[in-house]
C-alpha cells in the first residue's frame, strides 16, 4: 500500500506541482489544493477519523507530501478541516505549467480537476 501512496503523490506532483493546502468537508471529502490552483479530490482509500487502512494511507499521503501529522492525529481528526503548509516549506516550479493542462498519467487516468473557485 505504501508503494502505491508513493506513486500517486509522485504523479500528483508531477501534474500539479507541490500541495499548499489539504481540506475536509462535513461529507468527508477530501481536497488538494495544489500551487499551480488546480485541486483534486481524494477517493478511497484516504478517509481520516478512525483506525483503519484508510487513515493509515491518508497518513502516508500526508507525510509524503510534507504535512507534519502523526498517524494518531489523523485518526482522530474530525471534519470540517483545513492543513496548511508553511510558505517556507513548499518549492515552486520555474515555470508554472498553464491552468487546464490535463494530467496524462497512468496511475491519475480517470482523475479529473478543476481550478479552484
Amino acid at each position: 500500500m505504501d508503494e502505491m501512496v508513493q506513486e500517486y503523490v509522485r504523479e500528483l506532483k508531477a501534474c500539479f506541482g507541490e500541495p499548499l493546502e489539504v481540506g475536509a468537508n462535513k461529507r468527508r471529502e477530501i481536497r488538494v489544493r495544489f500551487e499551480q490552483g488546480n485541486t483534486v479530490i481524494l477517493r478511497s482509500p484516504f478517509t481520516f477519523g478512525y483506525q483503519g487502512t484508510g487513515p493509515r494511507c491518508f497518513f502516508r499521503f500526508l507525510r509524503n507530501t510534507g504535512f507534519p501529522v502523526t498517524l494518531g492525529e489523523v485518526q482522530r481528526m474530525k471534519a470540517p478541516l483545513v492543513l496548511t503548509r508553511k510558505a517556507e516549506h513548499i518549492r515552486t516550479r520555474k515555470k508554472p505549467r498553464k491552468k487546464g493542462v490535463r494530467c496524462r498519467s497512468s496511475v491519475m487516468k480517470g482523475y479529473s480537476y478543476r481550478p479552484m473557485l
